[in-house]
């Protein structure tokens, strides 16, 4: 296959933008309108030959991608998120916007595992080509199978298509990891990019932030960072966890944004309350909220599931805590990821990184 040197794809995703011109941590998933059709003529003067973007609901539903189309689209999954008073008002709002997405794809790449899966499938009938993705329905297009933890960081999985059946290696945690993979395979062979290519594209695929791993010098504690912040990504990391790490202590590491979304606050902290040994309260963005009062309303429902935690504001010292007091466990901190930046008020106050703050906590853990 003939190389170029052409800087090939441009994204926009929740974590960063690239456009060619422009390199950044986003602040919001899908740009307004107007920042969007910038960032596509920036990819266009920089002759990049692909563009990804992450397309939310809200973008959908205010139609800041208005007259945009797409080559390839993927719908993972759906649950009860996003509604606020600024948001989506209840959940149908929220899946009607979602399903809006399929009235600007060419090729349709749909989860047949996700929750309200026969919905998704009428819906994606909009687009001209349909390739669905599983790990439990053999019918499926693309179907992935015998999957097998590697290690401490790696999984791997066989997958049968139409026109190959190989085994697959994600050098990153989370048996939930796979769906994502079928994902990006639906939408490899779409565009009929070869295996070869798919498979040393996964093997090596890392997002900055995204179930990263470290593991203390001893083996006994194992920090993974990720991006988990709402009911179904925590359901799916406490499951995955569980499997993976059925002899380690779980213990969580979270908050929740302020001025929206407050549904969070209760379903993840059942959620933890549930599966965690302990859970440490802190800042996740608190906006126009005071953190100790968001972490008070996660606390009574952490409660309910009889969980134990302690609220810590600073969010470094929460992490410092949680990594120090706990040998034997895993260490889950989500919601920031690599992020850099703390939304507190209006303004963004620069911060280290939830891998960053990891990392020192593991060095003083070495230490003492």
């Amino acid at each position: 296959m003939k190389k170029n040197s052409l800087p090939d794809t441009a994204i926009l995703s929740s974590i960063d933008t690239y456009d060619g011109k422009v390199l950044k941590e986003s602040l919001i998933t899908s740009p307004e309108s107007i920042d969007l059709q910038e960032h596509i003529r920036n990819s266009v003067d920089c002759n990049i030959q692909n563009f990804v973007m992450e397309v939310s609901s809200q973008a959908l539903k205010l139609s800041r991608v208005f007259n945009v189309y797409y080559k390839v689209g993927a719908f993972l999954n759906i649950s009860e998120d996003h509604i606020s008073s600024i948001e989506h008002p209840n959940f149908e709002d929220y899946f009607e916007s979602k399903l809006k997405f399929f009235d600007q794809v060419e090729t349709a790449c749909v989860n047949l595992d996700a929750d309200f899966a026969d919905r998704i499938l009428e819906h994606s009938k909009k687009a001209k080509k349909l390739v669905t993705f599983s790990t439990k329905n053999k019918n499926a297009d693309v179907y992935g199978y015998n999957i097998q933890k590697e290690g401490h960081t790696a999984i791997s999985f066989r997958v049968k298509t139409a026109t190959f059946e190989e085994d697959m290696l994600l050098t990153m945690p989370g048996l939930f990891n796979v769906e994502n993979a079928l994902a990006a395979i639906s939408i490899a062979i779409s565009l009929n990019i070869p295996f070869s290519n798919i498979y040393e594209g996964l093997k090596v695929a890392r997002a900055s932030g995204r179930m990263e791993s470290h593991v203390s010098h001893d083996g006994s504690i194992i920090v993974i960072v990720d991006y988990a912040h709402n009911k179904l990504s925590f359901e799916k990391l406490y499951e995955s966890t569980k499997q993976e790490y059925p002899d380690k202590n779980i213990i969580t590491v979270f908050g929740c944004p302020g001025g929206k979304a407050q549904l969070r606050r209760r379903d993840l902290g059942l959620l933890s309350g549930k599966n965690s040994t302990v859970t440490y309260l802190t800042a996740e963005d608190p906006g126009p909220e005071e953190t100790v009062d968001i972490c008070k309303e996660i606390a009574s429902y952490v409660e309910q599931e009889h969980g134990a935690y302690e609220i810590i504001e600073d969010r470094g010292e929460a992490i410092r805590r949680a990594i120090l007091e706990n040998p034997n466990s895993i260490i889950l901190i989500t919601g920031k990821g690599n992020e850099t930046r703390q939304k507190i008020g209006k303004q963004y106050i620069p911060c280290l990184t939830d891998t960053q703050y990891a990392l020192e906590a593991l060095e003083e853990y070495a230490k003492k």
